[in-house]
């Protein structure tokens, strides 16, 4: 039996260890018919690093806390062989990395114990991944071989019931299956976006702004804020404590360039708590529960409208927690105790009569406002809007600085992390109704991201400091309109949403997001090949591009609706048909991809072996 995993990222290693996992099985590894199982790793780039390649500079940082990764799924499955395998924060004390006084990463041992809640430097993660690989690929088991084919991918096609996988080294590597993982692939480039500048790799790419030329930033998010870091801590400039918590100064080096930050929403992120509960799988949800979700498509057709019928319960279930966080935190008593007689106000249609109490008492509370922002995002000035995104800010960062434990408000929007897997059982696999999907895909999702997948808090005081220090501004407020000059000399940007307009003249504009991996408008060789082949298609879940359309066994379905039963999708490329597929495969928040590797893997081996027994049935029945 021949398997082989295409793209040996985060995703690929998840797929690499389930399957070993199951081979050290005895019963499993005794059912498969054959001698020898080898297993093909195709990996061009570093093997495990995926985005995460070991010569990032130091300044880009994780917005995962260590303590809330961990590639070794099989732990975590009951009835399974315990791993003698490390998790990120194991293997950093292991290799003793500390912190010193600085913050800064050293190898000597002489600063203090790296803890769960440090949000390290990308590389570190990268040389973790790659020791996993290691790890992984050096495992031994009877009859079982891994080959590592440094290369990339260009085609498969089947040939004889196998998968023929030809590399950009001339090879063929035949397969009986093939789990494709190849992560956040390229997409070409947008003819809208043709002259603006490409965030990464930053070093290369931002190399020639020069110091106090006017550059703009289009997006507000986690790109954005790496690009921000490379142009400011990545050109000498260094950061002081302030005088308050959260008060972070600026010391330029003089190499900065000047840096108009803008969006199309206009809307600031939200930083990573301090310390996290990670409470997915232990929070039990009064509302917002799977078992509603399944009620509510009962109810109804099958299909869910997102805003009308999974929304208001997910908005309740926020809503009573921030407040029942704040009595326990003023009062004591359990969050149970507390929220029961809420739950039973919310099924009476009598919530908010009984939130009305908690409310004068703790203040308001609007998961709408805070997801989508003001209704009507009109400003008087720049100067007005701008106060308003620090101001914003700053609270978020005092949010941020108690921890989810200690901030009711931290704790309620967690919930939009927390219970990602109730957010996917509503959404996936055509869960929404046409209009729904494409209104979830290009507005609410993005909105979601943007409140639980921010930067670590430092990033949060840092772009304060530096708005404070009049590098960075954000002067034009939402969906500022671009003109490129006719001379060519830069970009005219002006405001549309200020009462005062402003304007601007840049000399480059950088892209400050990422856009999503797709099918139709991919820079990969295979993915174009397979599309025009007609063994994958677009999952067509968003007018903006989608990704593999995939059947809920992770198989890809081609273009006649045909499941491709002899390969497996898994991770980012599933976009669409899947939700929120963009993180690192770990423990609770982030376990969907173990969960979805092994079922993937189970399904393969529970076929391969039906589908020998049949082949042997067939013979034997043909020689009597």
């Amino acid at each position: 039996m021949n398997i082989a995993i295409i793209g040996m990222g985060p995703f690929g290693l998840c797929v690499l260890e389930t399957l070993l996992r199951h081979l050290r099985d005895d019963a499993i590894r005794s059912s498969l018919p054959g001698d020898e199982i080898q297993i093909h790793v195709i990996e061009s780039n570093q093997a495990g690093a995926g985005a995460h390649p070991v010569e990032l500079p130091d300044y880009m940082l994780l917005n995962t806390a260590c303590g809330q990764l961990d590639l070794f799924g099989s732990r975590y499955f009951s009835g399974t062989k315990p791993s003698p395998m490390l998790s990120f924060m194991e293997w950093l004390r292991r290799e003793n990395y500390t912190i010193d006084d600085k913050g800064l990463i050293e190898l000597s041992g002489t600063g203090r114990e790296i803890g769960p809640d440090d949000f390290l430097p990308r590389k570190l993660f990268g040389r973790y991944l790659k020791w996993v690989y290691q790890s992984l690929s050096s495992t031994r088991i009877a009859g079982v071989e891994i080959l590592y084919h440094p290369t990339e991918a260009l085609t498969i096609r089947q040939h004889l019931g196998a998968e023929h996988i030809t590399t950009a080294q001339g090879e063929v590597v035949i397969a009986d299956h093939v789990f494709l993982t190849t992560g956040h692939t390229a997409n070409k480039p947008q003819q809208a976006l043709a002259r603006f500048l490409e965030p990464y790799p930053a070093a290369e790419t931002l190399s020639a702004i020069q110091p106090g030329s006017e550059i703009a930033v289009a997006g507000i998010g986690l790109v954005a804020i790496d690009v921000i870091t490379a142009l400011t801590t990545g050109r000498r400039g260094y950061f002081k404590p302030g005088a308050h918590p959260g008060e972070l100064h600026y010391q330029p080096s003089g190499l900065e360039p000047r840096i108009h930050l803008y969006s199309r929403n206009g809307l600031p992120f939200f930083c990573r708590p301090s310390s996290s509960l990670d409470t997915s799988g232990e929070y039990r949800p009064i509302i917002f529960s799977i078992d509603a979700i399944k009620k509510a498509r009962a109810a109804g057709n099958g299909k869910l409208d997102f805003r009308g019928d999974v929304q208001p319960l997910l908005f309740a279930e926020m809503s009573i927690l921030f407040y029942c966080r704040h009595i326990q935190l003023a009062d004591g008593g359990t969050l149970e105790a507390l929220a029961a007689p809420l739950a039973d106000a919310w099924w009476k249609g009598r919530l908010e009569e009984s939130l009305l109490p908690y409310r004068k008492r703790f203040g308001p509370f609007d998961p709408k406002s805070l997801l989508y922002g003001s209704t009507d995002p009109t400003f008087a000035t720049s100067e007005e809007y701008q106060q308003s995104f620090c101001s914003f800010l700053n609270r978020d960062v005092q949010e941020s600085i108690k921890g989810e434990e200690q901030s009711p408000f931290k704790a309620a929007i967690e919930l939009l992390r927390v219970l990602r897997d109730t957010i996917r059982v509503a959404v996936e696999f055509d869960g929404l109704t046409h209009a729904s999907r494409d209104d979830f895909n290009n507005v609410i999702a993005p909105m979601i991201n943007r409140v639980v997948v921010g930067p670590p808090i430092q990033r949060g005081m840092e772009l304060l400091a530096l708005i404070k220090a009049g590098i960075v501004d954000v002067p034009f407020g939402p969906s500022p309109e671009l003109q490129y000059s006719s001379d060519e000399s830069g970009w005219h940007i002006s405001s549309t949403s200020l009462q005062q307009p402003v304007s601007k003249k840049v000399e480059s504009i950088v892209i400050g997001f990422l856009g999503s991996p797709t099918v139709d408008k991919s820079q990969s060789p295979l993915l174009l090949q397979l599309l025009e082949e007609g063994r994958i298609r677009p999952s067509k879940k968003s007018i903006k591009g989608a990704g593999i359309d995939v059947d809920p066994h992770a198989h890809p379905l081609n273009r006649h609706g045909t499941a491709e039963v002899n390969i497996s999708v898994l991770g980012p490329l599933t976009e669409g048909s899947r939700y929120f597929t963009y993180y690192a495969p770990s423990p609770k928040s982030r376990f969907r991809a173990f969960l979805d590797a092994d079922m993937a893997v189970s399904t393969l081996f529970k076929c391969y072996r039906e589908q020998t027994r049949d082949n042997y049935n067939t013979i034997t029945q043909g020689v009597s």
